[in-house]
């Protein structure tokens, strides 16, 4: 998807160069996953306005919330996230034990539903 993104300008078809493309990819990201180390984080997920939208995309047997991660992305004017798939998560897979590309590999696929862990 990035390759196709610095090639053709991505959904936008930005006609630009290399350089200026991938620049506006290279965003400053954090992946957290302790919320106790961010407290407006923490009442942000536990407010009930978050919990009545983040249900309202969930399907109907699937209202268990359980906030395990946030990211913090920092992005200047004119940067950009590309047009992307976030890494899915398994029971016993996930971004730290297989390749990214496996795990959407295994996402469409399929085969490993019963292990898949939804995400909002």
């Amino acid at each position: 998807i990035g390759r196709h993104y610095i090639l053709t300008g991505g959904v936008e078809g930005l006609k630009e160069t290399y350089e200026s493309l991938v620049s506006r990819v290279q965003s400053f990201g954090r992946y957290n996953f302790d919320m106790k180390k961010h407290p407006v984080v923490e009442n942000l997920f536990r407010s009930g306005s978050f919990e009545e939208y983040a249900k309202a995309v969930c399907p109907k047997e699937q209202q268990h919330l359980d906030p395990f991660q946030y990211n913090f992305i920092l992005q200047i004017p004119g940067q950009t996230v590309a047009l992307h798939l976030d890494a899915p998560y398994y029971t016993r897979a996930d971004r730290w034990t297989f390749p990214q590309w496996l795990l959407v590999a295994m996402t469409f696929s399929g085969l490993f539903q019963e292990e898949f862990i939804h995400q909002v």
